[in-house]
C-alpha cells in the first residue's frame, strides 16, 4: 500500500486547468485593476538603533506605488547605507506590502 493516494488522470488533469484558472484570473484581475496591486505598507523588522522612518527614508519606496515594480535588491543596498544597518533583504507580501528585514551591526565599544 502507498503512503499517497491513487487518483485517476481526469482528477489530476480538471485539477490542474483549475489551478491554472484560478492563477489566469488572479493575473488578469491585477492587470485590470492594478490599484489592487499598490504599496500601502513598508513595515521594517529586525531593527533597533535605526529608526523605521530613517530607512523608510532610504528605501525610496512610497504608497501608492505598484508592486509589481518595486526592485527588492536596489532597496536593499539603499537601506544598507546607514551606518547601523550590516545587511537587508526585502520581499513582497501580496497584495500591498513591502517587508524589509534588517541585521544591524553590533556595537563593541561606546567611546
Amino acid at each position: 500500500m502507498s503512503f499517497f493516494p491513487t487518483i485517476g488522470t481526469g482528477t489530476f488533469v480538471r485539477a490542474l486547468l483549475g489551478g491554472s484558472a484560478a492563477i489566469a484570473f488572479s493575473g488578469g484581475l491585477f492587470a485590470l485593476r492594478p490599484d489592487l496591486a499598490l504599496v500601502e505598507h513598508v513595515r521594517f523588522e529586525g531593527n533597533t538603533a535605526a529608526t523605521g522612518s530613517e530607512l523608510r527614508h532610504l528605501s525610496d519606496v512610497r504608497n501608492g506605488d505598484r508592486i509589481w515594480e518595486v526592485h527588492p535588491v536596489r532597496i536593499a543596498r539603499s537601506v544598507e547605507r546607514h551606518p547601523w544597518v550590516r545587511r537587508a533583504t526585502v520581499s513582497r507580501e501580496f497584495p500591498d506590502t513591502v517587508v524589509v528585514r534588517v541585521e544591524e551591526h553590533r556595537p563593541v565599544a561606546l567611546l
